[in-house]
């Protein structure tokens, strides 16, 4: 008896997030950045630092659960976010990046967000593993503060049917 209430607990709770129960978003931090800067947008963001640098795409987006291979080389849904100002200068700081794919017109995002990864660069970022479960238009949601100022950013990207 142990055993089985144990066991739906846990099939209850998983089953809570992905049927609408309530859990109609990703599990997200909605939690500022930083409590003390506001959340600047997109725009706000493209005032100061070149929003056509931001997204590069190192392995398309696909639909699929199958976004590494044997091997852990990533072969799907690979990005690297680069932060870099008009200018060509780098800010001087970059505090924590989150990011997570959201389809809006679903409510949904994914079942995994991938992992974020810093380079030797301090102002450039990879994210792989992160799985589309569906064609159409997403959004590459980030979260960064950059010198103190906290920036909320959605990417729209297209993700072409299987």
């Amino acid at each position: 008896m142990r055993y089985f209430s144990r066991s739906l607990v846990l099939c209850i709770g998983i089953a809570g997030c992905y049927l609408p129960l309530g859990c109609s978003e990703p599990a997200k931090d909605t939690k500022k950045i930083s409590e003390d800067a506001p959340s600047f947008s997109l725009n706000d963001f493209g005032a100061e630092y070149d929003s056509s640098k931001l997204v590069t795409w190192l392995q398309a987006p696909v639909v699929g659960t199958k976004s590494r291979d044997k091997s852990g080389t990533a072969i799907a849904n690979h990005v690297r976010l680069t932060f870099v100002k008009k200018d060509g200068a780098v800010p001087a700081s970059v505090g924590r990046v989150r990011f997570w794919p959201y389809m809006s017109i679903h409510g949904h995002g994914t079942p995994n967000n991938g992992v974020v990864t810093p380079t030797a660069d301090p102002h450039i970022y990879e994210v792989s593993g992160f799985v589309f479960t569906m064609g159409g238009k997403w959004e590459l949601e980030v979260r960064v503060s950059l010198e103190g100022k906290a920036y909320a950013l959605s990417i729209p990207v297209q993700v072409p049917e299987p």
